[in-house]
């Protein structure tokens, strides 16, 4: 098969005969010591904790992976990982990403594998820039005949430019525990024991949402000690975590039972090292069909360099060959590899090898344009306007003391939503609604307009000067406009899959499905005073009978969402009687 990027492809396939190959060596050649300064240690652990991630079951770590451990903890301490960032300084991370993905144009069973070079600078206030540029052309996976029909018709196809924007307006650092503000991040553990602590808490929220959204899914059918590494994962990528924070972070992960040490793996750039690994993980193919859209069971590996404790790479690689595209055993189908990291002063500086190190050198100029983003929402004081308090019973009753103290407080993840503007403290109301034990809440706000919502105004290729001062004037005319109050459902991160309605929208359907994940979907609804029971119709026109309480439905259905939503609705009253019938249009 004649490679689209000679290079890299030629690095991978030596990646998969190394591994291959790895059972058989006899005595594992000495990982390299690599000088790369500050290399990207917090991808390091980030990837640890992915990789480790499909563990979940088995015995706790053995003594190799142990000692691994302990010396990337101790190589973290000595400064390796991420040092703390001054006002006005940037933490870089220059990352090559793949995925593959199932190609149903050939006529035949085929895959494509695209990648991204991602360079991303942020600084104390999360602000930064973020820059993606493709890597090249697809690898495709496929017979002769449909592999040349796709170079073909690639040679021909645009090809997209690189989508650089800098990110103003940041709140902070996003993570698997919320926004986090620099010195947030600095005020985490750097302990293993409150560290883990810290993990399990916002993965029994994670795992717990997921089961919300996305019931049947792979991702909610996760352990709580997979979900745990994925948490770790994000938080070691997002945050720049300090060397006693990363350190604590390796040593929390001894503690994880369930996952192999491979002392000598090559990642997807041909680099040499030693791996966390789990087995047991799924990966599913998007747009794959017949024998790809089965899942395939795939192997998730984290890495590193056990001399420095420096992250190479994460990978999942495959568990068997999928013959029908030619994809052998040990192939990665998805990974993230770690080029280089450091501090730098701008936006218009990186890290570049230099024989053995790495030199701070210029990089592509910044763009011309800012994606500011919509503005956080804001907590305001305020009456509930009387088309919404007279409908709902909810925000009629008092505030609990809970509820006060919401209200008092500046505005967090658990009410800030990109679809609002602001929300009015006297709305807030803790439900009695509780599935999974995740709390619900419902407020009143105003929707923000479409030029409210900020984007990237003029950062699109081609945009003129005048057609961005435009976009920029629109923006602000609609920010001018008169609000419009909306009645909302929010778990305890964010909506999920609840609408917010205005007053004009009270007796329409507004009911709202979990968007992906296989059956069966939660639909979920908000309902005015005086319903006592809602009947619902599918499109398959089976009925169930949900209980209003505290004027919310929350209902599954063993259908693919959105299929799920009702077709006909009937409020009933609590005698029975029908107070009004709804048919979807």
């Amino acid at each position: 098969m004649t490679p689209l990027l000679p290079d890299l492809e030629r690095q991978l396939r030596r990646a998969v005969r190394a591994r291959q190959h790895e059972q058989s060596a006899k005595r594992p050649a000495h990982p390299k010591r690599r000088a790369m300064a500050a290399v990207t240690a917090a991808a390091a652990i980030a990837i640890a904790a992915v990789i480790v991630l499909a563990a979940g079951i088995g015995a706790g770590p053995s003594l190799s992976e142990a000692q691994a451990l302990e010396r990337a903890a101790e190589a973290a301490e000595r400064g390796l990982a991420a040092p703390a960032l001054a006002p006005g300084e940037y933490w870089y991370v220059r990352s090559v990403t793949a995925g593959t993905t199932g190609y149903g144009a050939s006529g035949s069973p085929a895959v494509i594998q695209s990648r991204q070079t991602t360079e991303i600078w942020q600084s104390t206030d999360g602000s930064g820039r973020e820059r993606t540029v493709n890597d090249g052309l697809p690898l495709f996976f496929g017979t002769q005949v449909a592999r040349s029909r796709f170079r073909r018709e690639e040679a021909r196809a645009p090809k997209p430019g690189p989508v650089d924007e800098l990110l103003a307006h940041s709140t902070g650092f996003r993570s698997p525990l919320r926004i986090l503000t620099y010195s947030q991040v600095q005020a985490l553990p750097t302990t293993p024991g409150a560290m883990l602590d810290t993990v399990r808490h916002a993965a029994e929220h994670s795992l717990a949402e997921l089961r919300l959204q996305a019931p049947g899914s792979l991702l909610a059918e996760e352990s709580l000690t997979q979900t745990e590494l994925e948490s770790i994962a994000g938080i070691l990528s997002d945050l720049p975590l300090s060397p006693q924070q990363r350190a604590a972070t390796y040593r929390a992960m001894e503690k994880l039972p369930g996952v192999v040490y491979i002392p000598h793996v090559t990642d997807p750039l041909g680099r040499s090292g030693a791996a966390l690994a789990s087995n047991g993980l799924h990966y599913r193919f998007i747009d794959g069909s017949g024998e790809l859209s089965k899942p395939a069971t795939v192997r998730e590996e984290l890495v590193f360099d056990p001399a420095t404790g420096v992250l190479l790479a994460q990978q999942r690689t495959l568990r068997s060959p999928i013959p029908s595209v030619g994809l052998p055993a040990g192939y990665p189908v998805q990974y993230t590899a770690y080029v280089s990291s450091g501090v730098v002063a701008s936006t218009t500086e990186r890290f570049v090898k230099r024989g053995l190190t790495e030199v701070v050198a210029p990089a592509a100029p910044e763009p011309a344009c800012t994606n500011e983003g919509p503005p956080p929402t804001q907590l305001v004081p305020g009456a509930i306007p009387a088309a919404l308090a007279s409908r709902f019973s909810v925000l009629r009753r008092p505030q609990t003391s809970e509820e006060l103290h919401l209200a008092n407080r500046s505005i967090s993840e658990t009410l800030a939503t990109p679809g609002l503007t602001r929300i009015l403290k006297s709305s807030i109301r803790i439900l009695r609604t509780q599935p999974a034990g995740v709390p619900y809440y419902m407020i009143v706000g105003y929707r923000r307009s479409f030029g409210d919502l900020g984007g990237s105004a003029g950062c699109s290729p081609g945009a003129t000067r005048s057609r961005h001062r435009n976009e920029l004037a629109a923006q602000k005319a609609a920010r001018r406009s008169a609000l419009r109050p909306v009645v909302c459902v929010l778990a305890t991160e964010g909506p999920i899959a609840f609408p917010c309605t205005g007053p004009s929208e009270l007796d329409t359907i507004g009911y709202e499905t979990s968007d992906y994940g296989r059956p069966p979907a939660l639909v979920t609804g908000i309902i005015p005073d005086g319903v006592a029971r809602v009947e619902a119709m599918d499109p398959h026109r089976r009925t169930v009978v949900v209980p209003v309480t505290d004027n919310l439905i929350i209902y599954r259905v063993n259908l693919p969402a959105p299929n799920a939503t009702p077709k006909e609705v009937r409020w009933l009253n609590t005698n029975g009687g029908v107070v009004r019938r709804i048919a979807s249009r």
